[in-house]
């Protein structure tokens, strides 16, 4: 099977999915991770219990914690509701002049997604409202909120067009030319909101075609990429039996993370 296990007990698996496998899949005949789980738990004829705390796109790598009962996928569901589950993900992305960060430095971004026909795409307020909308280089923590709604007015405002508050933090790990290593940390978890995001405030990643710009597709081509560059390459919660901290991590397989640093 191309899912592979990274950790397993009685209670769970930690699995690494590789880019191009869907998590999940309506088609009988589309391979999947959870079918191919199944398969591999499964004892005679009876099919085993097999519960996500969460997925990745299909052209996203990276971890997934599964649950074989019902009473551990609740706790891991619960710890990834509140927070207490911590994903991280490691990122190519086309970085033009233009963006001045320096290396390791947070910088907050925080939007109103909205999904629409399969897509993600950021929101803002009626026109009155979009210029406070977005306050830029706003510190907080020693961190740079690069996009702060203001106002439970402009909250509302793309609330009741379905639109729902993404938050995360990205810090630029290396750069090299008009490429960067980023490492990006969620405080919540939408529906493609890394790629959205990224892309939304001018840090495309590579290999994305859904929401690439024309530059960071152009040198995709130069450079080969053929899948998006994101890795879900660290997980970390409490083990719901032992109550032990459980930290799973893997390397990215996507060859264009070694051109940015070697030891990837």
């Amino acid at each position: 099977m191309r899912t592979e296990i990274v950790y397993e007990d009685e209670r769970l698996l930690v699995v690494y999915k590789p880019a191009g496998l869907a998590t999940e899949s309506a088609r009988i005949s589309q391979a999947d991770v959870v079918s191919e789980l199944k398969n591999y738990l499964s004892h005679g004829t009876k099919i085993p219990y097999l519960g996500l705390a969460h997925r990745l796109d299909q052209p996203v790598e990276g971890l997934l914690a599964v649950a074989k009962d019902s009473k551990t996928a609740a706790e891991l569901t619960r710890q990834l509701q509140s927070g207490q589950m911590k994903k991280s993900y490691l990122a190519v992305v086309y970085l033009p002049e233009a963006i001045n960060c320096g290396l390791n430095e947070p910088v907050e971004l925080t939007d109103f997604l909205l999904k629409e026909g399969g897509q993600a795409r950021i929101v803002t307020g009626p026109p009155a409202e979009r210029e406070s909308d977005q306050m830029v280089g706003v510190e907080r923590n020693g961190a740079k909120r690069a996009a702060q709604p203001s106002g439970r007015s402009a909250y509302d405002a793309v609330a009741s067009r379905g639109a729902q508050k993404a938050v995360l933090t990205y810090r630029l790990q290396k750069v090299q030319g008009q490429i960067a290593l980023v490492r990006v940390e969620l405080e919540t978890g939408r529906f493609r909101q890394i790629r959205c995001q990224m892309a939304a405030h001018g840090m495309p990643l590579l290999g994305d075609l859904k929401y690439g710009n024309e530059e960071s597709m152009a040198l995709s081509r130069e450079l080969q990429v053929k899948s998006v560059t994101l890795c879900a390459d660290m997980l970390t919660f409490q083990h719901p039996e032992t109550g032990k901290e459980l930290k799973v991590t893997v390397k990215p397989r996507n060859e264009v993370f070694r051109l940015l640093d070697g030891e990837i």
